[in-house]
């Protein structure tokens, strides 16, 4: 739209420039006398025409210019938008990662707890064992009680025993003795 208003306005410049200089070649041939006059003019109408030939020059290569911009910025739109799939696509694979990644610490750390429920298992039979061992301790040390004081005992019973030997013993001297005694008297 801009650039067709930019075209009408210059045709309409270049077509009244154009008239005006018609009508001034026209209007010095009628009215002028002096070729001098005539000359410059027709010269000035000529330099008018390079200077349009030149802005017209001017403004085609501003266009290629422009339509050269006007391609490097769909390109470069393209290229953003394949960016933006890459960046879309990138995104996927991070958070399909970051799934991973998680699901594998949820692994280990369910092999963690397993793994701490088959300590605690073995530390309840390592507690367990050790209460036998000390219950059993218990009853080593209770029987070693019982054995010294049944040897105490048998020890005590053995010195009665002996004690009762000597006593026999003694009563059966004594016995003999009164049996001779006896029997010397007799």
């Amino acid at each position: 739209m801009i650039r067709t208003k930019k075209y009408l306005l210059f045709f309409a410049a270049f077509t009244i420039i154009l008239f005006a200089g018609f009508g001034v070649k026209t209007f010095a041939d009628s009215y002028w006398a002096g070729h001098v006059n005539v000359q410059k003019t027709r010269e000035d109408i000529d330099q008018l025409v390079s200077v349009i030939k030149n802005k017209n020059s001017q403004i085609d290569d501003l266009k290629g210019q422009l339509s050269s911009a006007d391609s490097q910025l769909q390109d470069a739109k393209n290229n953003v938008g394949s960016l933006n799939g890459q960046l879309d696509s990138l995104r996927d694979q991070l958070q399909s990662k970051q799934g991973e990644v998680q699901q594998k610490i949820n692994e280990v750390q369910q092999k963690i707890s397993e793994g701490n429920q088959k300590v605690a298992e073995k530390q309840r039979e390592v507690d367990a064992l050790n209460q036998q061992l000390n219950n059993n301790n218990q009853q080593v040390n209770s029987l070693n009680d019982q054995v010294k004081s049944l040897q105490s005992k048998a020890d005590a019973g053995a010195k009665d025993s002996a004690d009762l030997d000597s006593a026999v013993r003694d009563v059966q001297d004594l016995q003999q003795y009164a049996d001779n005694a006896v029997n010397n008297n007799k």
